[in-house]
């Protein structure tokens, strides 16, 4: 990365000099609406991936300078290629072409990044919806991608445990260590996002190049997109968290009374709140209410004190359901166990299984309007992002 600088900072003057970035305005002059307008179309057409370097281009290098045989990630060989090209026209004086073709290969390097991460986007999307592992699968290929053609040293990808059903993000840092952390779905869209508007290849590439050429001038309107959406999200932080007080000053709930009956008497309300919204919505609206639902009822029950081990999560030996699941789906419900028990107190390791069992199995479950699922007599505060799994298996068990 040190040694690929040089040929980094060519092409960024490349960038500069060939889409107008920075350029054609002496200090202190008075910008004119000519100035603007060249800018703005510089701009587009940068940010369209203009003059990127073709396959056959990237074929030709590499044969001529050998780089076809190296063994390297996609953004380390891109870096590569640029500190062979630029160095072969700098020795020669050729400075110009120089700066061209290393910024050729440096927008060749911000299409992959963007192609890759629209690509997870539609895939992590269509995973959500539908639960398909493949769609999963896909989006983490992508995002995996996406991030080798970032040339920062690290690369990510995002996979689910098996036994708890949470996404879990690995990155794998220069040094080659994975490091794993559990992340919210929600969150997955923001880190793509950084992706697909190209910020984060850019901030990669300038910290390698170490620029004369301000970042924010060629990147300013992802910039800015980043900056409203955080905005729009602190705005409806804010206005979530006063509809919250107001919530609780109208209905008295601080006032005299313990945590645990402030909490039970809000989530009552809540609910006698949801069940007006659920009755005067249209039938379209009510999966996403029931969802909404399901949703307040995880987040507001508290986890068990006392975590179940999930090597005690067994596979149904000795209960009524035994032999009656694959063993792939049985570690696919063991996982759903697991998660299960952690909000249901009540349930030990082999309860929450037999209680998973009873919703894989039974003829038909009932989404309660307290948030709840209901079948084989139990009562389950249930994770919804685990629903569209479940639908799965009992569409091949229901009523065994």
């Amino acid at each position: 990365m040190r040694q690929a600088s040089t040929g980094v900072r060519a092409g960024i003057d490349g960038l500069a000099r060939i889409f107008g970035v920075g350029q054609g305005q002496q200090q202190g002059a008075m910008p004119t609406p000519e100035d603007h307008a060249r800018v703005q179309h510089g701009a587009m057409r940068f940010a369209r991936g203009e003059g990127a370097a073709t396959p056959q281009e990237i074929k030709e290098i590499d044969q001529v300078t050998g780089m076809d045989q190296v063994d390297a990630d996609p953004g380390m060989k891109n870096l590569m290629r640029i500190d062979q090209v630029a160095q072969y026209y700098l020795l020669r004086g050729e400075k110009d072409k120089a700066e061209a073709a290393s910024a050729a290969l440096l927008q060749h390097g911000a299409l992959q990044v963007k192609q890759a991460a629209t690509m997870a986007s539609a895939a992590f999307a269509h995973w959500q919806e539908t639960g398909d592992p493949a769609a999963l699968e896909h989006a983490s290929q992508f995002i995996q991608r996406a991030h080798q053609y970032i040339p920062d040293g690290t690369d990510l990808k995002i996979d689910i445990d098996p036994r708890t059903r949470q996404i879990v993000a690995t990155t794998i840092g220069s040094d080659g260590q994975p490091q794993q952390q559990v992340i919210d779905p929600q969150a997955v869209p923001q880190l793509l996002g950084q992706a697909m508007d190209g910020s984060a290849y850019w901030k990669s590439v300038y910290q390698i190049a170490q620029p004369r050429l301000a970042e924010q001038e060629i990147s300013q309107q992802g910039q800015n997109q980043r900056l409203l959406a955080q905005q729009q999200a602190e705005q409806y932080k804010y206005e979530r968290n006063a509809q919250g007080e107001q919530y609780r000053h109208d209905r008295g709930l601080s006032e005299g009374l313990s945590a645990g009956e402030r909490s039970k008497n809000a989530n009552a309300q809540w609910f006698a709140d949801w069940g007006q919204r659920f009755a005067a919505a249209p039938a379209e609206q009510k999966p996403a209410l029931v969802q909404e639902a399901q949703q307040y009822r995880w987040d507001n029950t508290p986890d068990r004190q006392r975590p179940i081990d999930s090597a005690s999560l067994g596979d149904f030996e000795g209960t009524p359901f035994d032999g009656k699941f694959d063993s792939a789906d049985v570690q696919t419900m063991q996982g759903m166990a697991g998660a299960l028990a952690v909000k249901n107190g009540a349930l030990d390791a082999v309860g929450a299984m037999n209680a998973i069992g009873a919703l894989v199995t039974a003829p038909d479950f009932k989404l309660l309007p307290d948030g709840r699922v209901s079948a084989g007599g139990l009562n389950l505060v249930f994770n919804p992002a685990l629903m569209p799994g479940l639908n799965q298996l009992r569409q091949r068990y229901k009523g065994q």
